[in-house]
């Protein structure tokens, strides 16, 4: 009997550190034995305003975009993909209507293109960063 308490006991133990594990990694974490992976979308209030204005996209331990409030005003207005951790593209809205209107991609080889909407057409620009990005 007493070996049977001794390992319901270490069953139940094994049971509340994954658990802990599991809440710790704010409860959306695939646990491997090299430590947990986040998975699902994560958001936080970087300005502590009290509205998110920030937004990640995470697969298997894999920052996949990352979403971001430039005016304060709830609604996301950048985005940053990223591939093998590297950002690719950047979308962002400068005008706040909530429709793409700049883009930046960057290839394979760390070629930038970038591309302007005007008159409802993307055309490509040289290299700048936008204002959102800039602060002006």
């Amino acid at each position: 009997m007493y070996l049977r308490q001794k390992i319901t006991l270490a069953i139940l133990l094994v049971l509340t550190v994954g658990a802990i594990v599991l809440v710790w990694a704010d409860g959306d974490a695939v646990v491997s034995r090299f430590g947990y992976q986040r998975t699902g979308t994560f958001g936080r209030d970087t300005n502590h305003d009290g509205k998110t204005d920030l937004i990640e996209n995470w697969q298997s331990g894999v920052l996949m975009n990352m979403e971001r409030d430039t005016n304060e005003d709830g609604k996301m207005d950048a985005v940053t993909y990223f591939k093998n951790g590297d950002p690719v593209r950047l979308e962002y809205d400068l005008d706040y209507d909530g429709e793409t209107d700049y883009h930046s991609v960057t290839d394979d080889h760390g070629q930038e293109r970038i591309e302007v909407l005007r008159n409802g057409v993307f055309v490509e620009q040289p290299t700048a960063p936008p204002a959102a990005e800039t602060g002006q």
